[in-house]
């Protein structure tokens, strides 16, 4: 556990901007998805093969990563972050502090009871 700094251009894709830009992308394949048309609850329909899809697209976009809202629930942050090509471009995330994670942290118990999970034996 820990917190980080994000250097870098990140794509929110539930944004309007960009769904209106995905749309576009994504009207011609609408029909083989067997959807009638592309909005928010496309990006979170859980289908792989589109994600795949919206993800190589905001790569392509030269941005460093998406911002989206976890099936979860909204008010959790998910962060996707591309690793590219050149060795010589440093990965931008700055760790500024870790900690091993405790079985028995409060953090950690309530993440484990929001996502209905236990700690095997």
């Amino acid at each position: 556990m820990g917190t980080a700094e994000l250097t870098g251009s990140f794509v929110d894709i539930c944004s309007a901007e960009w769904i209106s830009r995905i749309r576009l992308q994504m009207t011609p394949l609408v029909k083989s998805f067997g959807l009638t048309e592309f909005d928010a609850s496309t990006i979170q329909s859980g289908q792989r093969k589109i994600t795949q899809i919206i993800s190589r697209f905001v790569y392509e976009s030269g941005a460093d990563g998406i911002l989206y809202p976890s099936k979860h629930g909204h008010e959790f942050k998910n962060w996707a972050l591309f690793e590219r090509d050149n060795p010589r471009e440093p990965f931008k995330i700055a760790i500024q502090n870790a900690e091993f994670i405790r079985p028995n942290d409060p953090d950690f118990l309530e993440c484990l009871s929001l996502l209905n999970l236990k700690i095997g034996s």
